[in-house]
């Protein structure tokens, strides 16, 4: 999640999606893609596709608990569709395909 203050400049948050993945692939060299999910109920992806992800598929949202690893719904939580993104790193850092 971000947050970003409302004075921020323009491209903050796809600002921040570069850097983190510049620090991921310093810290961990080995990892080939990236992925994150869009909730379709507040966000419109926007800063995703100005960074340059890719939009692969659509979920159809609902329960994301899963009590076997330990993870349950929370009040509140939304059951929307959701968007993954991905970003590969092998192009960009020249790992080939």
């Amino acid at each position: 999640r971000f947050a970003i203050a409302p004075d921020a400049p323009k491209q903050t948050a796809s600002r921040m999606l570069r850097i983190m993945r510049l620090l991921i692939h310093r810290r961990k060299p080995d990892l080939k893609k990236l992925v994150s999910y869009q909730d379709t109920e507040v966000h419109d992806g926007t800063i995703y596709k100005a960074a340059g992800w890719l939009a692969v598929s659509i979920d159809k949202g609902g329960e994301w608990a899963r009590p076997q690893l330990g993870r349950n719904n929370r009040p509140g939580q939304s059951i929307v569709p959701k968007v993954r993104w991905e970003y590969d790193l092998r192009p960009i850092f020249g790992r080939g395909a």
